[in-house]
């Protein structure tokens, strides 16, 4: 099972996420964006795995992080096509000027 999944800018800015278990994935998660993303730096971890995915064009990476232990096959997949329904969705509500907003 996934741990976490989200989508934020290369800024920083999260637009969407997903935790899948309540344990606490902050500092690593903050770890790896500080590292892997604002200073180019390799940055691996004991317990977790990160797969990730950049869409450079929009500036927007995707995420997915489960423990180390489980093998988790799909989650190539799913990034690739997260990925590809998340900036055709952008895309189509930007070409009709519709503005986001947050779903409760």
């Amino acid at each position: 099972m996934l741990d976490l999944f989200t989508i934020f800018t290369k800024g920083g800015i999260v637009l969407w996420f997903f935790r899948g278990t309540n344990s606490l994935l902050t500092q690593p998660v903050n770890l790896l964006i500080s590292r892997e993303f604002l200073q180019q730096q390799q940055m691996g971890n004991d317990t977790l795995s990160f797969k990730f995915r950049q869409d450079n064009s929009r500036g927007l990476i995707f995420l997915a992080a489960h423990h180390k232990l489980l093998q988790l096959t799909y989650v190539d997949d799913l990034l690739d096509d997260v990925q590809i329904a998340f900036t055709d969705f952008v895309s189509e509500v930007s070409e009709e000027g519709q503005r986001l907003e947050s779903i409760d």
